[in-house]
């Protein structure tokens, strides 16, 4: 699963939020989607909170399996 969100907006965030280290969202930012396979992503700019809650839920409801993880063990091989 992809939480997903321009980075301006995940550095704008850090430095309002005021208690983060400035450059981390950057750094993990890179680090966390490098590979880039999801089976589902989350847009937590696009959407409110209550939205992205909504998605989890129905995601979780459906029983979809995800195939992700292979795929990258795959490609890495």
């Amino acid at each position: 699963m992809c939480v997903k969100c321009p980075l301006e907006e995940l550095e704008r965030r850090e430095l309002a939020r005021g208690d983060r280290q400035v450059g981390f969202a950057r750094m993990q930012s890179e680090r966390v989607h490098r590979y880039g396979e999801y089976d589902f992503e989350i847009d937590t700019h696009r959407n409110t909170s209550e939205e992205c809650a909504q998605q989890l839920k129905e995601l979780l409801l459906s029983g979809q399996k995800g195939s992700a993880f292979d795929r990258i063990r795959q490609n890495n091989v």
